[in-house]
């Protein structure tokens, strides 16, 4: 649509907005709206967001993985309240499972065949920078319990990388839920896929924790160890580059890409049998580790 420019004052060109768009965001004279200047073009957008209540079947008959999957990405996608319908009770129990690994989601309403989900915490999108920090430091921290924690011979250490595991879930859900966001003022894209690379970095940990405390197999290779110490190492400097980005010294992010890539698939050839599988959960996370640095390259672009 085309609107044409009304000359008010000696400088100011005012613009008249779609009655549509207007109604629907319930604006009046008077209310302020975001104004966003980009390159392309300005974006306006009304300072009230919300996404109109939704409504959801889940009867599956299946995994109840699949009513995580709704709940994942409907809060994801910014819905404060959702209703699901269902003709087995006992989906209650697993909706209620779920909504925990959630920030701000409570059963707020229920019957015999249906439950109210909303979400009772605000979102605002300047807090993103603090929760991408917390999710970073947190991904390094479970990094360096799982190190201590092998080399220490300390099963508890390990099995708390497991909880801390959940926390960042937590965080990467919300973030993403602030991206999805039409008021979030940062690279959509980018800082998405930073944010899948440093969800998958802390399943890494996860993994290699779980695996070592079912089959308490703690003492783990020298080789295999030196390579996870590499790993953490590595993701120290990309959070380095995040937290102040200088693109003389990103560079160097890439160094010993190659060589770290080749000792782990060395190690899958060499290690014991028990070990394998630990080899390649490293081997996955030096790729996560290093392709995390991409991302925060495009968002200095």
């Amino acid at each position: 649509m085309k609107r044409k420019l009304v000359k008010q004052g000696v400088n100011a060109l005012t613009v008249s907005l779609p009655a549509k768009w207007v109604k629907k965001n319930n604006l009046k004279a008077g209310e302020e709206i975001d104004v966003e200047e980009k390159k392309e073009g300005l974006v306006l957008r009304s300072s009230s967001f919300g996404i109109e209540p939704i409504k959801v079947n889940v009867n599956v008959s299946g995994p109840s993985k699949l009513i995580r999957r709704y709940i994942g990405n409907l809060y994801r996608k910014g819905y404060d309240e959702m209703r699901f319908e269902f003709d087995n009770p006992s989906y209650i129990k697993e909706i209620q499972k779920h909504i925990i690994g959630f920030l701000g989601l409570e059963i707020t309403q229920q019957g015999s065949n249906y439950c109210v989900v909303r979400n009772v915490a605000s979102v605002k999108d300047e807090e993103f920078d603090n929760m991408m920090n917390r999710m970073f430091l947190l991904t390094l921290t479970m990094g360096e319990d799982l190190l201590e924690g092998i080399k220490e011979e300390d099963f508890d250490k390990i099995s708390n990388i497991s909880i801390l595991e959940l926390t960042h879930n937590k965080l990467f859900n919300f973030c993403l839920r602030i991206i999805n966001r039409p008021t979030f003022r940062g690279n959509v894209y980018f800082t998405g896929m930073l944010l899948i690379r440093l969800e998958d970095a802390g399943d890494r940990y996860r993994d290699i924790a779980e695996y070592i405390i079912a089959t308490k197999h703690i003492k783990l290779s020298k080789p295999l160890i030196s390579l996870l110490e590499e790993a953490n190492k590595k993701l120290k400097k990309v959070y380095e580059l995040y937290s102040k980005f200088d693109g003389s010294k990103a560079v160097h992010i890439q160094d010993k890409k190659k060589e770290l890539t080749d000792k782990a698939l060395q190690l899958l050839e060499n290690v014991s049998e028990k070990e394998v599988r630990i080899a390649h959960i490293l081997s996955n996370l030096i790729d996560d580790v290093y392709e995390a640095a991409s991302p925060i390259f495009g968002l200095h672009l």
